[in-house]
């Protein structure tokens, strides 16, 4: 999305908000906005929210603050319900946060703002060079590599709750 999208006003034609309406009206299954916190009109919404970040002490305060606005901000308007919030580390390696260490600094981030919790950590995403050059190579990153397509299709699994890149089952 262009940044004027995101600050554009609900009601006008090129916000976000209107897009997403639309394709509400227009019944699609999945809709999927990467959003920034402050385009808080485009995602009220959702049903679903995920936190995505870093496993830093610093990304730990930002989606802190990112769902803090989105507790405090939306409620009233919409309610995206707990168990319907997740959050997913990506680019982890090691000497970063585990989702351990991070979920402890963002609950204390988010007590300290008056929250009572922070959403669970669903994924972790490793970080791994060939996820980025697989397209150069006319691969999908998701073959690039089992450990970092594992995640991603828990990740799946979770939204739709079907066992997505399965094999007959196996």
């Amino acid at each position: 999305a262009r940044e004027e999208q995101l600050y554009a006003k609900p009601e006008a034609p090129e916000s976000i908000t209107k897009l997403v309406g639309e394709a509400l009206a227009a019944r699609y299954g999945v809709i999927l906005l990467d959003a920034a916190y402050s385009g808080m009109n485009a995602i009220s919404p959702a049903n679903t929210l995920i936190l995505v970040g870093r496993p830093t002490l610093d990304d730990a305060m930002s989606l802190s603050e990112a769902y803090r606005v989105v507790a405090q901000k939306l409620t009233g308007q919409h309610s995206i319900g707990f168990g319907n919030m997740m959050t997913v580390l990506n680019m982890q390696q090691a000497g970063l946060l585990n989702a351990s260490d991070f979920h402890a600094s963002a609950t204390k981030v988010a007590q300290d703002s008056g929250l009572t919790s922070f959403p669970h950590v669903a994924a972790e995403i490793p970080y791994d060079p060939r996820v980025m050059i697989a397209p150069s190579a006319g691969r999908f990153p998701l073959d690039a590599s089992d450990e970092f397509a594992r995640p991603i299709h828990t990740i799946g699994d979770l939204l739709f709750g079907t066992r997505v890149g399965s094999n007959n089952g196996r």
